[in-house]
């Protein structure tokens, strides 16, 4: 299994997302079905169609933010952002695995308070979708780890150059969403990562 997690962006995916999906999943990567565009009915069709089409790999993928699709689909894995941790804290039991998106240590202290199993911080390196904002560095895992032994996902501006040194400060696992969407050749780009 690789330490590699697939974020997805339908506007930046530049071919069919399903195999894009599916081969990711093939070469040992987790992916997050994130697709904030979509309403949450579009969102059950999109993520439904990956979980008949991967259904092999239903351990690898994680629903970002719908629980209740989650729990339809009977999927294990659940990606929430802060705000959804607080308001569905009550079926967190029903998961094995739930992410929380955090920025910062007081958000990390919150998640975990609300039943966060593991936890994502962001953003490490300078990135594009968030050109406006300072990167919060390594910094950010190194003081995470101080108080926290569980698995840390790092996410933002992260490549094939750099993730080492986030596997180095005490990330677990690392999140690619940009360039993952617009590689050429899903099993060079997860080797790229080992």
């Amino acid at each position: 299994m690789s330490n590699l997690v697939v974020i997805t962006d339908l506007k930046l995916c530049e071919d069919n997302i399903y195999k894009r999906v599916f081969k990711f999943l093939n070469y040992g990567a987790n992916v997050v079905l994130r697709a904030k565009e979509l309403s949450e009915n579009e969102y059950f069709k999109f993520a439904n169609e990956v979980f008949k089409s991967c259904a092999s790999f239903k351990e690898q993928i994680f629903i970002h933010k719908f629980v209740n699709i989650a729990l339809s689909l009977e999927c294990k894995n659940i990606w929430l952002p802060l705000k959804e941790l607080e308001i569905y804290k009550g079926d967190l039991v029903k998961f094995d695995k739930i992410v929380a998106s955090t920025h910062s240590v007081d958000e990390v202290k919150s998640a975990l308070n609300l039943g966060a199993s593991s936890i994502c911080l962001s953003h490490i390196y300078k990135t594009d979708c968030k050109f406006n904002l300072a990167p919060k560095g390594l910094n950010l895992i190194n003081d995470v780890r101080k108080f926290y032994n569980g698995e840390i996902y790092a996410l933002g501006g992260i490549n094939s150059s750099n993730f080492k040194n986030c596997l180095n400060t005490g990330a677990n696992k690392i999140c690619i969403m940009s360039e993952a969407m617009k590689c050429k050749d899903e099993s060079e780009f997860v080797k790229s990562f080992c």
